[in-house]
């Protein structure tokens, strides 16, 4: 499992990257835009963008949280399972595997930013902070 972490940490890395550092400023103009400008075309066209990079943020997010769920629920997984019955050999291949299970998969932007719901919240929470600056400026 640790494998295709790494896998898709290699593949996803530096997009997941991208999408974090310049997620929040990407979806504070497109907002801006769709507030402020007058052609109804144009408008929806600049919502659409707009809820078309907040989805793609999320689903990268998601799919880290997911995975770092999962992990940390397979070390109880593994210990609440019928492993005083096992074989000697099972034994030591489970507890192996029970502590490397400890330290949980992570999917991260090239090891820089853990992805998951709090790094999501946090692109959110920017961007909404970079738009109101914005309106407040434009005002």
């Amino acid at each position: 499992m640790k494998r295709t972490s790494s896998k898709l940490d290699k593949v996803l890395g530096d997009a997941m990257l991208l999408n974090y550092s310049l997620g929040a400023i990407f979806i504070c103009l497109t907002a801006f835009t769709f507030t402020v400008i007058d052609v109804t075309y144009k408008r929806i066209r600049y919502f659409l963008m707009f809820m078309s990079l907040v989805i793609e943020i999320f689903n990268n997010c998601l799919l880290g949280q997911v995975l770092s769920d999962h992990s940390k629920s397979l070390t109880e997984a593994i210990y609440f399972s019928d492993w005083p019955n096992a074989s000697p050999e099972t034994k030591k291949l489970m507890l192996m595997f029970m502590v490397r299970a400890q330290k949980p998969f992570q999917l991260t932007g090239n090891g820089y930013i853990v992805m998951n719901m709090n790094s999501y919240s946090s692109i959110c929470s920017t961007s909404y902070q970079l738009y109101n600056l914005l309106r407040t400026i434009y005002q």
